[in-house]
C-alpha cells in the first residue's frame, strides 16, 4: 500500500470514529464532563487549520467553540476538504506555513496529515475516558478492529 492509499485509510478510520464519538457526546451532553465538548471542537478546529495551511491558507483559532449539533457538518466538512487535498498532492510535497504564534515551518504533506490523525487520536482519547467516567460505553475503536470491518 502506497503513502496516499495508508493516509485515505487513516483518514477514514478518523472520520467514522469522530462521527461514532460525536454521537454519543450530542445524547448525553448533559453527563459527560463539561471539558468534552470544547475538546471535540479543538480537534475539528485542528483538522481545519491544517487542511488551511495545506492550501497555503490562513488560519482560525483552535479553541473556537460551537454547538455539539454543528460539529457532524464541521466533520463532514474537513473530512471531505481533507480526501480532496490528499487526492491532489503528493505526500512528499513540502508545505510551508506558520504556526499560531507566526513562526515559519516546513514539512511534507504526508507529515502533516500523520500530524493530525495523531492529533486526533490523543484527544478522542482523552474525550473517550470522559465518556468512561460517565459510564458512557465508547465504541471499540482500535484501528485494527476497523480494518477488520468489525
Amino acid at each position: 500500500m502506497d503513502a496516499k492509499h495508508m493516509l485515505r485509510d487513516l483518514l477514514v478510520y478518523h472520520d467514522h470514529f469522530n462521527r461514532a464519538i460525536l454521537e454519543l457526546l450530542i445524547a448525553h451532553q448533559d453527563r459527560v464532563d463539561e471539558r468534552a465538548h470544547p475538546l471535540f471542537c479543538h480537534i475539528l478546529n485542528a483538522q481545519r487549520i491544517w487542511n488551511n495551511r495545506l492550501r497555503g491558507k490562513t488560519s482560525s483559532s483552535p479553541f473556537e467553540t460551537f454547538p455539539l449539533e454543528n460539529a457532524l457538518v464541521v466533520q463532514e466538512e474537513n473530512h471531505r476538504t481533507t480526501l480532496s487535498l490528499l487526492g491532489d498532492m503528493d505526500p512528499n510535497a513540502v508545505i510551508s506555513y506558520q504556526n499560531t504564534k507566526g513562526q515559519s515551518f516546513q514539512n511534507t504533506a504526508g507529515d502533516i496529515l500523520l500530524h493530525v490523525c495523531n492529533h486526533t487520536t490523543h484527544h478522542r482519547a482523552q474525550i473517550v475516558s470522559m465518556l468512561r467516567a460517565a459510564d458512557i460505553t465508547p465504541p471499540v475503536s482500535d484501528y485494527i478492529f476497523f480494518k477488520r470491518g468489525f
